[in-house]
């Protein structure tokens, strides 16, 4: 893993050994060096409950949020295989160093396994490519998978019908990846998505409607973290109470010069002050959640997002591509995504790899 390590007033990137992934790059370069393809890899990294590592991003947007976790696939595998990291190396353009930091893997496995490699590619002169999702269906990058959460993209049959069209469907990536961790159907692109524009023609149709259910979502929401606050501060005056009777016991065992049952409640009322602030803080935060939560739904941005959607829904019988009103809804449903407490509706899934 990459850090910054400050030398003097500058700060340098540094490679240093993650004690938790090393042992999954030392397995991945195993498997491929006995001569497994990088996708019977993914498959067993999965069933052995292995995921891809989790990373914050730092700056940005999307600052704070989380990355990664996610099952293992032959486009992930092929990358941990032909990083010259892993084997001491650094690269900077077509060149390539050694590095200060420790090797992974050593050497002479590294170059075996990008021979091994490079021996599948069908056409040895260009590098193995994976290819994009492609964005020419309206739901591509949307839909998730019922199964598994993964997000799903369209695939074309190669054959054309008698009408000269082709038959299309949207598939898990999990699925498609043949990681192992999910075996959904395919779902008929043809069936599904006339139901989903009907269904957004419908929305922008039933606003008022559709702001009733917000409401009656936030009072849900509202009383389950009134139910459980009203635990946790139930919990916590039993606890105060069962820490000022530990600290009378702690007294008097001192007054009495017992010593070893004195070390005993001193033990027990630390371990409730530590149960207390724990109360404490979540009791914070489920306040914090409450406010949030109080008052009528954000009907402005409500609106914003109505009007987006119904927009994305007009350009198909205006003349758009479905290109564009798929950039259109990604758009609108990013914009919902990134709301944040308070602020509008969330969909509350990572939409990143």
């Amino acid at each position: 893993m990459l850090r910054d390590r400050l030398e003097g007033d500058r700060a340098v990137r540094v490679y240093e050994v993650d004690p938790t992934r090393a042992p999954i790059i030392a397995r991945i370069f195993e498997l491929a060096d006995a001569g497994v393809t990088p996708a019977a890899i993914a498959r067993k990294l999965n069933a052995e409950g292995h995921r891809t590592p989790r990373r914050v991003t730092r700056t940005g947007r999307n600052a704070g949020r989380e990355w990664g976790g996610k099952p293992w696939t032959r486009r992930r595998v092929f990358a941990a295989l032909t990083c010259a990291a892993y084997a001491g190396l650094v690269t900077h353009g077509e060149d390539t160093f050694e590095g200060e930091h420790p090797a992974l893997v050593d050497r002479e496995t590294f170059e075996c396994v990008a021979r091994l490699l490079a021996a599948r590619n069908p056409s040895p002169d260009r590098p193995a490519t994976f290819r994009k999702a492609a964005t020419r269906h309206l739901l591509a990058g949307l839909a998730t998978c019922g199964e598994c959460g993964e997000t799903m993209f369209a695939i074309t049959s190669g054959w054309r019908r008698a009408d000269g069209s082709r038959a299309r469907a949207y598939v898990c990536r999990n699925v498609h990846a043949r990681a192992g961790t999910c075996a959904a159907p395919r779902v008929n692109a043809e069936v599904v998505e006339p139901v989903f524009v009907d269904h957004l023609r419908s929305f922008g149709l039933d606003f008022d409607g559709w702001l009733d259910a917000q409401r009656g979502h936030r009072a849900e929401e509202r009383a389950a973290v009134e139910a459980g606050m009203a635990l946790d501060r139930e919990a916590l005056a039993t606890v105060e109470r069962r820490e000022g009777l530990v600290r009378a016991d702690y007294l008097r065992q001192l007054e009495a010069a017992r010593e070893a049952a004195a070390e005993v409640a001193a033990e027990a009322q630390a371990a409730l002050a530590t149960e207390r602030r724990q109360l404490e803080h979540r009791i914070a935060e489920q306040e914090t959640a409450l406010e949030a939560l109080s008052g009528e739904p954000p009907t402005d941005r409500l609106l914003d997002l109505a009007n987006d959607l119904s927009a994305a829904v007009r350009g198909l019988s205006s003349g758009d591509t479905v290109r564009e009103v798929n950039e259109r809804l990604r758009q609108a449903i990013d914009w919902v995504d990134r709301a944040g407490p308070g602020d509008g509706p969330q969909r509350g899934r990572d939409r990143h790899p």
